[in-house]
């Protein structure tokens, strides 16, 4: 009898073993679904973020090289352009005209108020404050050429500095671009470089735009930006990667997410076979027969066709709700699995 009990608990265990193996390999061919893109070579390489780091250096090249060409030999006047005056000077009068409207809809309740019940001291006080307000806000924005000049002068400075500031802040990228307009070079690599040996020798990663190969339908944005430029030329990401900064910190977290999903391969694959094998060998051999099973199951057999329906949606959705918004296999493994591998086996069992 004793032997009878435990080998039974014994089943009983395997089972539930077996039920946490399937869970599992659920739980982890969806996070490779999740990820599948982070299964390449170079994954940080390929990714949305590194398309739309490059094109923010692109376009600070771009404003750098053209926008501001020759800028550190120009004087402070000779750097501001007619257009850039027109643009300045109807911005101040468009905030003339809304903050005018602005005072005068303030007032125009009150006006028509103290003129209706006769009250000409208030009436003159308040035409007085709207007068003087309307007078403060014009003298505040109009400015002569002079004025607009100097604002515009400052402004580019101060803007082309941080774009300066911003590319030499990125040492382990390097371009070779051709102005397929102008004919003109824009680099940042030494005189008579050999481009295809410094790659060769220099790079971890770099792409040429345009390309033939499908490697640049990964960086629509950066190609499209090209495109619109009229450049042609290289990106080089170098192997002296400043440990501080942002190319090395995401190139080795997409590298630590490909590593992970490598080993997620072996758990589905595993697991999957573990518990598909367990199972079989426990429907061979043994049924199980217990009261608080029988009672479950006879709970489950008395609920409505209908209310099962809507519990099975409710469900599908809770659980998938939990699935995208919960982060498993990113820490070290915890509750939240544990949680989450219980309610697919619930799900199995109740479907």
């Amino acid at each position: 009898m004793v032997t009878k009990s435990k080998n039974k608990f014994i089943y009983i265990i395997c089972f539930i073993v077996g039920i946490y193996m399937i869970s599992l390999s659920v739980l982890t061919g969806y996070d490779l679904i999740k990820n599948r893109k982070c299964l390449v070579k170079d994954p940080y390489f390929s990714s949305k973020e590194f398309d739309e780091e490059l094109q923010s250096y692109c376009n600070n090249l771009y404003n750098f090289h053209i926008t501001y060409k020759n800028f550190d030999n120009k004087v402070a006047e000779s750097r501001v352009t007619k257009e850039q005056i027109t643009t300045l000077k109807s911005f101040y009068e468009d905030n003339i005209l809304n903050s005018q409207i602005t005072i005068k809809d303030e007032y125009n309740s009150f006006l028509s108020e103290a003129e209706q019940s006769g009250d000409k001291n208030r009436l003159t006080k308040l035409t007085q404050q709207r007068d003087e307000k309307l007078k403060e806000v014009k003298k505040e924005n109009t400015k002569t050429i002079a004025e607009l000049k100097k604002e515009i002068a400052l402004w580019s400075y101060n803007d082309y500095k941080n774009i300066k500031k911003a590319i030499e802040s990125k040492r382990e990228i390097k371009y070779y671009i051709i102005n397929r307009g102008t004919k003109e070079v824009y680099t940042n690599l030494k005189p008579k470089t050999n481009i295809d040996s410094y790659i060769k020798n220099n790079s971890i990663y770099s792409i040429i735009f345009p390309s033939q190969s499908g490697k640049i339908k990964n960086f629509s944005k950066t190609k499209d930006l090209f495109n619109s430029f009229n450049w042609e030329g290289y990106i080089i990401i170098t192997k002296d990667l400043n440990p501080n900064d942002y190319i090395l910190k995401n190139y080795n977290y997409y590298n630590s997410i490909k590593d992970r999903l490598i080993k997620e391969v072996l758990i589905v694959i595993s697991s999957l076979i573990i518990g598909i094998f367990i199972l079989i060998l426990f429907k061979k051999r043994i049924c199980l027969n217990s009261p608080i099973l029988d009672k479950i199951n006879k709970i489950y057999n008395n609920i409505p066709l209908d209310l099962k329906l809507f519990i099975f949606i409710l469900y599908t959705a809770i659980q998938g709700s939990y699935l995208i918004n919960t982060r498993f296999f990113y820490n070290h493994l915890g509750i939240n699995l544990l949680i989450f591998i219980i309610l697919i086996i619930i799900y199995i069992f109740y479907f």
